[in-house]
């Protein structure tokens, strides 16, 4: 926690809002843009993104999870070589279960998502399936996919889930030390 941690104060990062699902029982992650780093950053929150949501999962060995991208986010963007390497390639060979994820791409601009429309008949049928598409993170808009006690209230939820309260909550059960995120949902 203490070297992902840093990241909860950019405009990128990706957490596991730990404790809360989908309709379909799937872990939800939360992806703030994409994340920003050097390799050795990009592969460290990495790897404990993924540990986080192997943790989360249900027992059923069906490591499936839902992640939620918001591409409202300033850094939103094409990966980079960092993430390139510290993040997709990791995932590629050590996690290879969590290119099987749903997808929520909110408040995508709309050429990006008329180019997802254009290339849909290029795109294997499975993973095109496992793409969604909201306007805004509210839960009007994710309440067909997530119940609204397991939506955050920053999003118009139930859930009390907070980045503020997790991070530290996370590092003392971890045994270190990390401030409080000052920004985030």
């Amino acid at each position: 926690m203490r070297d992902c941690a840093r990241s909860f104060n950019s405009d990128g990062y990706s957490v596991c809002l730990e404790g809360l699902r989908t309709k379909e029982g799937l872990p939800i992650v939360y992806s703030n843009g994409v994340a920003r780093g050097t390799v050795k950053q990009m592969t460290r929150q990495t790897v404990y993104l993924q540990e986080r949501i192997l943790n989360d999962a249900p027992r059923n060995n069906n490591l499936k999870s839902c992640v939620i991208i918001n591409c409202g986010a300033k850094s939103f963007r094409a990966p980079d070589k960092a993430m390139m390497e510290g993040g997709i390639k990791v995932i590629n060979e050590h996690y290879p279960w969590s290119a099987k994820a749903t997808t929520i791409f909110v408040g995508l601009p709309r050429f990006i998502r008329r180019g997802f429309d254009v290339s849909k008949r290029f795109i294997p049928k499975d993973m095109w399936d496992s793409f969604r598409f909201a306007d805004e993170l509210s839960e009007k808009h994710l309440s067909k996919w997530i119940a609204r006690k397991h939506i955050p209230k920053a999003w118009g939820g139930a859930a009390e889930w907070s980045l503020r309260l997790y991070a530290p909550r996370r590092a003392v059960l971890e045994g270190t030390i990390c401030g409080v995120p000052k920004n985030g949902l």
